[in-house]
């Protein structure tokens, strides 16, 4: 516990003092940050905390503040096409929860933010969370230890989808009313677009790079049909589930028309960004003062220093993304 709070002093410290000469300096670089959001609700949950509506709206008043905000299809196609980017920002959600529209909308139309919100095409339709929300659930119900669930999840991740789907209706004990709702196509239509873009997150939410060739194909071009038919917009972007991809899904992603794709790399967004590994930084759950730092790079670029001592990413256990 004393450790715990020595850790949110010192990050405290630093958010106030070493946060705002560094965004100074990022801002004045060709660089931008992009921000990913899950959940937001004032409803605690332990398989995937949300972020809680009063902190979203002191994120958005800091980066209303801080940065232009600006759709992110914009921002990528400036950054790449060599338009300046220095001090913009884009804001994306991914997995299509209907706490979106309830929480989360009416706090970024009020600060004037647009957002590109990335859907599963299979928890539109069947109005389930993904997969990776509903192993939490019961990793949680079930109280496996640490290696119990790093196994179950490596195995599940490896299955195709029908294969998931059957595995989880063979373990799960909870009704299916109990699980946090999905935005379904009404919500989608009623959603007005003015700040609202809409991209791909899969059609199942596979890891695209356990799967063959023929799924990841799947996943990938037929999630943007299924979706421009629910939206009646065209899906220009598609972002990687936990943003695990590799250069076969690259392909893919290119093959099936989007225009760019994204990943989870905790970096900032450059010039010589590969169109198809855009970067992300996930902030569910992060306080302001954690999102200041990583609107620096600076949280980005230690963790990616720690990651390259770490495990192989196929093996270890699978996060919520």
């Amino acid at each position: 516990m004393n450790r715990v709070r020595v850790m949110r002093g010192l990050l405290g410290a630093a958010s106030f003092f070493v946060a705002p000469p560094l965004l100074a300096l990022t801002r004045r670089r060709d660089v931008a940050p992009i921000f990913l959001y899950h959940r937001v609700s004032p409803v605690a949950d332990a398989a995937y905390p949300p972020l809680h509506p009063d902190e979203l709206d002191r994120h958005c008043a800091f980066l209303a503040k801080t940065f232009r905000v600006m759709r992110l299809s914009e921002l990528i196609e400036r950054a790449l096409g060599g338009a300046p980017i220095r001090g913009c920002a884009a804001i994306t959600f991914d997995d299509g929860y209907r706490d979106f529209r309830e929480y989360a909308l009416p706090i970024l139309a009020r600060h004037g933010l647009p957002v590109t919100h990335f859907l599963v095409a299979d928890c539109v339709d069947h109005g389930r969370p993904p997969w990776t929300y509903r192993l939490n659930r019961i990793a949680r119900s079930r109280k496996w230890a640490s290696d119990e669930e790093g196994r179950q999840r490596r195995h599940v991740a490896s299955l195709d989808s029908p294969g998931r789907e059957a595995w989880l209706a063979d373990m799960t004990r909870e009704p299916a009313a109990a699980l946090p709702p999905m935005l379904r196509a009404d919500d989608i239509r009623a959603i007005d677009g003015g700040l609202v873009d809409w991209g791909s997150h899969t059609g199942a939410h596979g890891f695209l790079d356990l799967l063959a060739e023929p799924e990841v194909r799947r996943e990938v071009g037929e999630s943007r049909e299924r979706l421009e038919a629910i939206t009646g917009t065209r899906v220009r972007l598609l972002a990687y589930p936990n943003g695990r991809h590799d250069a076969a899904a690259e392909a893919a992603a290119s093959r099936a028309g989007y225009d760019a794709a994204l990943a989870v790399t905790d970096a900032l967004l450059v010039p010589t960004t590969r169109r198809f590994a855009v970067p992300r930084f996930d902030v569910t759950g992060h306080p302001t003062r954690l999102l200041r730092l990583e609107a620096t790079g600076l949280l980005g670029a230690t963790r990616r220093l720690r990651g390259r001592v770490a495990v192989d990413p196929r093996t270890r256990s699978i996060p919520q993304g």
